[in-house]
């Protein structure tokens, strides 16, 4: 760990990272607020929210990663982060001119610019972080996530509260433009000069060349597909766990919520500190399997003490499958073919989960809470022989 705090890389992308993510959750939250007091809570103007934040994961996440190989990381994470500034200007004129609807835009834009930004920020740990460090590196990623997940929504709420529209808008000026400061202080990007200069479709097919001739690779599709599904079955139904099984009011599911936002914090920490310990993909395998034992004890337990100590096992089992299976894959891909896997791997997981949530409630009504599940416990499972199969540069 003290050589992670002392690589100048790793110090200004965790920094960088925080602003944007303090920035994402400010505006998320400011935005919902701001169209549930205009529409009077209109569900589709909600939802068209989510649309937005969506929708550009299928349409630009392959795009992004194409492009961020080609291009200079450095540059087109500043450039995104400008981008990103220019969406709020957009935003503020929008709604001074009356055109409220430019939320949508400017969440489409922000969405956007994020298929970009992500993949490069992968591109340059691989080019600057030492392998042996990128698994701790993935683990702190995790951390964070978890801090934001818990404590996002609390921080975009306040600030609202607190400072109204207007101030809390341009909050989001102040944390973009701080970002684009930190990473323009990245060392320039180590960017390979293209022999044939090829165009972007090429380069775009020669991507799913490089996973047809690496099969392995597409293992790794497969597990955050299915772990992704598992998510997705889980996700919908916990209120029917907390009053079918539990017998408990519906407003107890915070308290699942929150058991599996500590545990995500702990797994980010534990991950971190026994990551480097576990070799190969040993670390994938064991979680998923302890993933997928849990979700069948937590549909079992009637015990709001169990089921609340299981969900809080399960964060950390979630997130030690993300941080071992991020970290592994970033071991497991040649770096010039990084932003096309991670363009590859984002709509992939977005799409399984979206689709384990859009069937869960239909699976639940044709079935039963059990049988959902347990079902998702054997996808989890199923998942952990998949990834008996991944390598990494290593060991190929």
């Amino acid at each position: 760990m003290k050589q992670l705090i002392t690589n100048s890389v790793f110090i200004k992308l965790t920094i960088s990272s925080i602003l944007q993510s303090a920035g994402v959750w400010i505006r998320n939250m400011t935005l919902l607020f701001f169209v549930m007091d205009l529409t009077g809570g209109n569900p589709l103007a909600v939802s068209m929210l989510t649309v937005v934040q969506y929708a550009p994961i299928f349409i630009f996440s392959i795009v992004g990663g194409v492009l961020a190989d080609r291009w200079r990381p450095k540059a087109t994470m500043i450039y995104g982060e400008l981008f990103s500034f220019l969406s709020i200007l957009l935003i503020m004129a929008g709604i001074r001119m009356g055109y409220w609807q430019a939320v949508f835009v400017t969440g489409a834009i922000s969405s956007i610019v994020s298929q970009f930004s992500q993949p490069s920020a992968a591109i340059i740990i691989k080019q600057h972080v030492p392998e042996k460090l990128i698994s701790t590196v993935m683990a702190v990623s995790q951390t964070q996530k978890s801090l934001f997940l818990i404590g996002g929504p609390a921080l975009g709420t306040v600030v609202f509260n607190r400072f109204g529209l207007e101030a809390s808008i341009g909050s989001l000026l102040i944390l973009f433009l701080l970002s684009a400061l930190c990473l323009s202080f990245l060392p320039k990007s180590v960017h390979e000069e293209r022999r044939d200069r090829s165009s972007f479709s090429s380069e775009f097919t020669e991507g799913f060349r490089y996973l047809q001739k690496n099969r392995h690779l597409g293992f790794f599709l497969i597990i955050f597909a299915l772990v992704a599904l598992g998510e997705g079955l889980l996700k919908p139904v916990e209120i029917f766990l907390v009053r079918d099984r539990l017998q408990l009011p519906v407003e107890n599911v915070q308290w699942l919520t929150g058991s599996m936002g500590l545990g995500m914090l702990s797994g980010g920490i534990c991950a971190g500190i026994f990551v480097r310990s576990i070799s190969g993909n040993k670390g994938v395998i064991y979680s998923l399997f302890l993933l997928g034992g849990l979700t069948m004890i937590e549909v079992w337990s009637i015990w709001p003490w169990l089921t609340g100590f299981v969900r809080f096992l399960m964060g950390i089992a979630i997130a030690l499958v993300q941080t071992f299976l991020s970290s592994f894959m970033l071991t497991a891909v040649e770096g010039a073919y990084i932003g096309r896997m991670n363009g590859m791997i984002s709509p992939v997981f977005t799409g399984s989960l979206l689709i384990g949530s859009s069937i869960s409630g239909m699976f639940l009504n044709a079935t039963s809470l059990f049988v959902v599940y347990v079902t998702a416990s054997f996808i989890f499972l199923i998942a952990a022989f998949f990834s008996f199969n991944i390598q990494s540069i290593k060991e190929r």
